[in-house]
């Protein structure tokens, strides 16, 4: 096998300048390959820590379901029914009070029937004798100066109480008519026996 020696033609500077310059612009557009590249995997990182997001605000959404449903739960559980309709004329109960449920449980309301109004007098029992039910007393309040108050004897205690020396028996007053609108639980009222 001979060899032949080929004379490779000289490039003029014109054309070795050219291929200078396309090389060049190649190595600039293989580093701006490389750079595209690793901006793409950085972008499928930030994708993949974007969906890592998604799925942790999902979880998040779900835990908040159930902390939701469980506040709801307790809301149910806070639910206070009185045993019987009427109005509520003293609260004991505390906003944010833990009320542990069951026969122990303290006295959160006093609900009254305003529907009747009674006055309670104590009568001394040399006076008992006066004193029968279904009978007429006039009554007078600083609250209802304006009108006139008639009750009627309602209930006497059957046990008398002692102060003292002295025994007095509670005596139960309806307050009848309209009147009594002008009254609430507790206040003073004096009262008169026919």
């Amino acid at each position: 096998m001979s060899s032949r020696i080929v004379p490779i033609p000289r490039a003029s500077q014109e054309e070795y300048d050219s291929r200078v310059t396309e090389a060049t612009e190649a190595a600039a557009n293989l580093d701006r390959a490389r750079v595209q590249a690793e901006d793409l995997k950085t972008q499928e990182l930030a994708l993949e820590l974007r969906r890592n997001d998604v799925r942790c605000a999902e979880s998040q959404v779900q835990l908040d379901k159930m902390a939701l449903a469980a506040a709801q739960q307790r809301l149910n559980d806070t639910r206070i029914l009185a045993p019987a309709a009427g109005t509520i004329t003293q609260c004991s109960a505390q906003r944010g009070r833990f009320i542990d449920g069951g026969a122990a449980s303290p006295v959160l309301f006093t609900v009254s029937d305003l529907s009747k109004l009674y006055v309670v007098i104590m009568v001394d029992e040399n006076l008992l004798s006066r004193v029968a039910v279904g009978q007429s007393v006039a009554l007078s309040s600083e609250a209802a100066q304006q009108a006139p108050l008639r009750g009627a004897i309602e209930r006497i205690s059957p046990r008398g109480c002692r102060n003292g020396d002295k025994v007095g028996f509670e005596v139960r007053i309806e307050i009848l008519g309209s009147e009594r609108e002008h009254l609430k639980p507790e206040m003073s009222c004096c009262a008169e026996l026919r």
